[in-house]
C-alpha cells in the first residue's frame, strides 16, 4: 500500500528533524569535550575512541548525501570515504557535522521525490 504524498512528506521531515536533533546534541558535546578525551582509548581492550565513532557517523551521513546528490546514484555504506583526520580533531568533526546538518535540511526540507537505490549486505553475502 502506498501512502499519500502529504503523509510521506511529513514522515521525511520528521526523520530529518530527529536526525538534526541528534546531530545538534553531538555538536554540543564536541564543543564541550576536551580534545584529549576525543582521542583517548576506552574499554576493556582500549579499542573504543570517541573520535572514531564520530568519524563513523560522519562517513555514513556523507555517503547518504553523496548518493542523494545525483539521481540514480547507489547508496553503499560499505564503500564510503573514511576521512581519518576526523578521528583526531573534534573541531573538524563538529564543523563537518554542522555542514551535514545544513545539507540534510536543505536537501530534504523541500519535497524530495528521487528514489534511492541501496546496496545492502544483510547476510554476509552480496
Amino acid at each position: 500500500m502506498t501512502q499519500p504524498v502529504s503523509d510521506t512528506r511529513r514522515d521525511v521531515s520528521d526523520i530529518v528533524e530527529e536526525n538534526a536533533h541528534a546531530i545538534g546534541q553531538l555538536i554540543d558535546l564536541l564543543q564541550a569535550l576536551p580534545g584529549n578525551l576525543y582521542r583517548q582509548s576506552f574499554g576493556h581492550r582500549k579499542q573504543h575512541v570517541i573520535g572514531k565513532h564520530v568519524r563513523h557517523i560522519i562517513d555514513h551521513y556523507s555517503a547518504l548525501l553523496s548518493a542523494t546528490d545525483c539521481p540514480g546514484a547507489l547508496l553503499d555504506y560499505e564503500n564510503r570515504n573514511r576521512d581519518l583526520s576526523l578521528e583526531t580533531d573534534r573541531r573538524t568533526g563538529g564543523h563537518r557535522l554542522s555542514g551535514i546538518l545544513r545539507e540534510l535540511r536543505n536537501r530534504f526540507g523541500t519535497e524530495y521525490r528521487n528514489e534511492l537505490a541501496m546496496l545492502h549486505n544483510s547476510d554476509g553475502k552480496w
